[in-house]
């Protein structure tokens, strides 16, 4: 007699969704966005490969005679610079093989 009838929520008569799908569509979106980058980075480096190829190709006779040049005026060349060993550094390979070894006492 005084029974109320609960009405329908309109969220009972929509499909349910997957919260694990949803989550994978985020990840899948996130690596489809890093591979979009990487493409992008490879077509970037290879045109800028192109364009230094292109550059080298139309340098290159100009910075021969450059070259030619230099070498023909016969400069005297430095001798190339000597390194120098580091005074606190010890080598104890060095050491080991100018002292004598000792047999052991015993």
């Amino acid at each position: 007699s005084g029974a109320k009838k609960k009405k329908a929520t309109p969220k009972q008569h929509t499909k349910q969704h997957n919260n694990s799908r949803k989550a994978r569509r985020g990840k899948n979106t996130k690596e489809h966005i890093e591979q979009k980058e990487a493409v992008k980075q490879e077509d970037h480096m290879a045109r800028h490969s192109a364009m230094l190829t292109k550059l080298h190709e139309e340098m290159q006779p100009r910075l021969k005679r450059i070259k030619m040049r230099l070498n023909a005026l016969d400069l005297e060349r430095q001798p190339p610079k000597q390194k120098r060993q580091r005074k606190g550094k010890k080598d104890t390979r060095r050491n080991a093989e100018c002292q004598p070894s000792l047999p052991y006492p015993g």
